[in-house]
């Protein structure tokens, strides 16, 4: 599935409002192109890991450190991209 940290972490905040573990819940990808679906469940590792990214990546910001990527750079048009 490529980058896979958008999703789940919508459903971090998901599960922190309404009380409940992330380990909880399923994530289904839809595929609007060819009506194909990917679920998935993710493990606490892998919450913690997505965690630790997005602190990274605000740590990055807050200090100055981004570079601008134009063009599309999800793992979904990547996918398209290839065939």
């Amino acid at each position: 599935m490529g980058d896979t940290r958008q999703l789940p972490l919508y459903g971090m905040a998901i599960a922190e409002r309404f009380g409940r573990s992330p380990e909880e819940l399923v994530y289904t990808y839809h595929f609007l192109r060819d009506g194909s679906e990917h679920t998935t469940e993710l493990a606490s590792d892998s919450n913690q890991r997505i965690i630790q990214r997005v602190e990274a990546i605000l740590e990055a910001i807050q200090r100055g450190q981004f570079t601008a990527r134009p063009g599309c750079q999800c793992y979904a048009c990547r996918r398209d991209a290839s065939g």
